[in-house]
């Protein structure tokens, strides 16, 4: 299957590290990475059979090479885990992608601190530690690099309510993105983010054709659900040299709904 649906980005045979890699959206970019012809290291925390089987998959696939790496990214010593492995395997590390995260619903008079501080170090604290090393090797390895920080809608925008938390944590992800690009670009470490909106994965119910599901497809204007593919065609194109002069990008995933 090599060289299927390419889009010819001239990633073939770099190495990335996707974090949340095997399912949802990190597994929707892992797959256009794998057809771009990168090799993947795949980061995991959870179901371990399902996500080492995957990385598998995509290597046989699309015949590039895979690792698949069990590590809980709020810690550092984890995270050098997963960059030490790498960089034994493939000898360096070319590309981020900064996709795991947690979600969920708690009202905020009703929410605990452990909940907060949850998704702070799972969606915010993980970003930055995770980026600062990928810094640090490109900074030691006299090279540029490019990272993709998966964020949300919930960084600029909200229509509900008991996800103050996230919001927050998001938030500060684009923020940090501007930040982490307004210091590195010069060195040729690029940082960028995408918003995704509404998207059929691991975890959501979007396409059950239920009620609520078939109100908040007609609140998009493309009318559509997005998917774990579609988002994987912008984070490859973000994570090339094509997108020489996107630096600090916030980009729009949302089907419209940010309009």
């Amino acid at each position: 299957m090599k060289g299927e649906t390419e889009m010819d980005l001239g990633l073939r045979g770099k190495t990335a590290i996707i974090t949340g890699g095997a399912r949802g959206i990190g597994a929707g970019i892992s797959e256009v990475l794998a057809q771009e012809g990168a090799n993947l290291v795949i980061n995991y925390h959870s179901a371990p059979e399902e996500c080492e089987a995957f990385a598998k998959s995509l290597g046989e696939r699309y015949e590039v090479q895979t690792i698949a790496i069990q590590a809980d990214i709020r810690y550092q010593e984890e995270i050098d885990k997963v960059f030490k492995q790498a960089i034994e395997r493939f000898g360096g590390v070319d590309l981020l992608v900064n996709n795991a995260g947690v979600m969920g619903k708690t009202p905020v008079e009703k929410m605990p601190k452990t909940e907060w501080d949850r998704f702070m170090d799972t969606n915010l604290t993980a970003l930055f530690l995770t980026s600062q090393t990928f810094i640090r090797h490109c900074l030691k390895e006299n090279k540029g690099g490019r990272c993709v920080n998966v964020l949300s809608k919930a960084a600029v925008s909200t229509n509900s309510t008991g996800n103050v938390h996230y919001m927050a944590s998001k938030g500060g992800g684009l923020m940090l993105t501007k930040g982490l690009a307004n210091e590195m670009t010069r060195h040729g470490i690029y940082f960028n983010a995408i918003l995704p909106g509404y998207v059929i994965s691991h975890g959501t119910d979007y396409d059950k054709g239920t009620e609520e599901a078939e109100r908040k497809r007609l609140m998009i204007p493309t009318q559509k659900y997005g998917t774990p593919i579609e988002m994987g065609y912008v984070a490859a194109f973000l994570l090339s040299d094509k997108a020489s002069q996107m630096a600090g990008s916030i980009v729009d995933c949302t089907g419209g709904l940010l309009l």
